[in-house]
């Protein structure tokens, strides 16, 4: 499948992306506006800058200089980034926590050509579960604090349904602490297992001169195509990440052992989602996935569908989103709304459920211990915060909705409720 299933303009701007990153633009009189446009939407306009430069003939000056500051801004960026993130791991290397830096920081020096041309919102960093709590304490005392006040114990429930905390700096950036890289991503019969042997994998390597360790090439290459997944297919945001997928694949392609590859997103049931986000880097990016590792991941049911709606999502052609349901909670939306009698109920039950949390996610989310009477105050100011974060007006403007029925698109709830569940097997 291609794209010819999308907008003319759109398909465009998408071929010229794939012939910029190949570094031969063979398109006649192609739109540089609109790709800056796209690729900035993206925050790939830095990624960008040393192809447009070796094609500086055919490049319009205006655009080049557009470009060319949008990567000396990330340098600066990420040079500050950088800095602050060394300091804070050599306290931990001190202090003989070892750490794993996920994503974005770890891509930007160990896999992009350059540490300009990965654009970083947040700093994404690994540690085991016996070293959360110090490794907090640790980071603390560089000046950042939680985004919002919690007994940090509490996270460490197995059914707390966190894995991370947020913490923050003002004028910085912001930093997830996690003590588990697979979030939701992974059954919970192989969670606890695979929490132990992801560290057993891992591998030793530097961090600007500290002493860090990176995930297995086999683990990093995952973990970033079902955070591709999870974020980008299933929330429509832009397409950053395939470039991540990209650029593990132009490094580290010919180190990549392919069955062990294949054999772990069986075990965590995401291999679909491995497919989709390989095959989606092939058609985005210049870069080469093996053939027949698409045709051994290629499911044996027609997928054409899951792949039309992931690129509506992800190109903002389709917009599905509200302040208070999940992914997972697709299938008895639909269910509820097909049922005459008893729907309604249901949906209010369904709705419950999103607000009112079980008891050991509230204790994670919140200051507040497991029996005591201060509990039903933080439900209350859950219920506030919907409104407050998503708007009075969104939110009034959804319950009326999701209530009665109308004004929700139930085709867009269908392909969201069939691609959630294609993702998950």
């Amino acid at each position: 499948m291609n794209f010819d299933f999308l907008p003319d303009n759109l398909r465009n701007i998408l071929d010229l992306v794939r012939q910029v990153d190949d570094g031969e633009v063979v398109m006649q009189n192609p739109d540089w506006v609109e790709f800056y446009k796209f690729v900035s939407r993206s925050s790939l306009a830095a990624y960008f800058y040393p192809k447009i430069k070796n094609l500086s003939a055919s490049v319009p000056e205006n655009i080049q200089k557009d470009f060319k500051n949008a990567y000396l801004f990330n340098l600066i960026r990420n040079t500050r980034f950088i800095n602050q993130a060394k300091k804070i791991f050599a306290d931990l290397f001190s202090a003989g926590i070892p750490v794993i830096v996920l994503k974005g920081m770890f891509l930007a020096q160990k896999v992009y050509s350059d540490i300009s041309q990965r654009q970083m919102a947040d700093i994404d960093v690994l540690v085991q579960r016996k070293d959360f709590l110090r490794t907090i304490e640790i980071i603390k005392k560089h000046g950042f604090e939680d985004f919002k006040e919690m007994i940090l114990e509490n996270i460490l429930h197995e059914n707390s349904g966190v894995n991370a905390v947020h913490l923050r700096k003002s004028g910085f950036f912001n930093i997830d602490l996690h003590f588990s890289h697979i979030n939701d991503l992974v059954v919970s019969e192989v969670a606890s297992e695979e929490e132990k042997l992801i560290w057993t994998r891992s591998q030793k390597t530097d961090f600007s001169g500290i002493p860090i360790y990176q995930l297995s090439i086999e683990d990093l290459l995952l973990h970033v195509c079902l955070h591709a997944t999870n974020h980008h297919f299933l929330h429509g945001v832009p397409v950053r990440f395939l470039f991540d997928v990209s650029e593990i694949l132009r490094k580290f392609g010919s180190e990549i052992d392919w069955t062990q590859l294949i054999k772990r997103s069986e075990l965590y049931k995401r291999k679909n989602a491995l497919y989709l986000s390989l095959y989606m880097t092939s058609m985005m990016t210049s870069a080469k996935v093996p053939e027949k590792i698409l045709a051994e991941l290629r499911p044996q049911e027609d997928c054409d569908d899951y792949l039309k709606h992931t690129c509506a999502k992800m190109f903002n052609n389709v917009e599905y989103s509200d302040p208070f349901l999940q992914r997972p909670y697709l299938s008895e939306l639909r269910k509820a709304d097909s049922e005459s009698s008893s729907g309604i109920f249901n949906k209010i039950r369904l709705l419950s459920s999103r607000v009112f949390l079980p008891v050991e996610q509230m204790i994670a989310k919140y200051p507040v211990k497991k029996k005591s009477i201060k509990i039903y105050y933080y439900y209350g100011l859950r219920f506030i915060e919907i409104f407050k974060n998503n708007g009075f007006d969104k939110t009034v403007s959804f319950l009326r909705s999701f209530i009665s029925g109308k004004g929700r698109n139930k085709q867009v709830v269908i392909k969201e409720e069939a691609l959630h569940s294609f993702l998950m097997r």
